[in-house]
């Protein structure tokens, strides 16, 4: 990574009431990344060890298929979640 203020955070999976999301974008530390299942993302340095789980409810658009959500600021009752793999 090359960076020390940065972790490496892998999605596990966002849902919206049990759905598994397609595409999303969260919104972390004034930043916005946009996100899908089982891809790797640099975020903001985090305290937490690798291997610790991560969930952002600062989701500001959602789209699974047809479904889609755009926030106002963010996306009632979706979430993200995944991994810190490393620092």
């Amino acid at each position: 990574m090359g960076n020390d203020n940065h972790s490496l955070f892998t999605t596990a999976y966002g849902s919206q009431k049990g759905k598994v999301f397609m595409y999303a974008i969260i919104q972390d530390g004034g930043k916005q990344y946009q996100v899908t299942p089982g891809q790797a993302i640099e975020i903001e340095l985090r305290d937490q060890a690798p291997g610790t789980p991560l969930e952002f409810s600062s989701v500001v658009f959602y789209q699974n298929d047809d479904d889609v959500a755009i926030g106002s600021p963010y996306v009632q009752g979706v979430k993200v979640q995944g991994i810190v793999e490393k620092h």
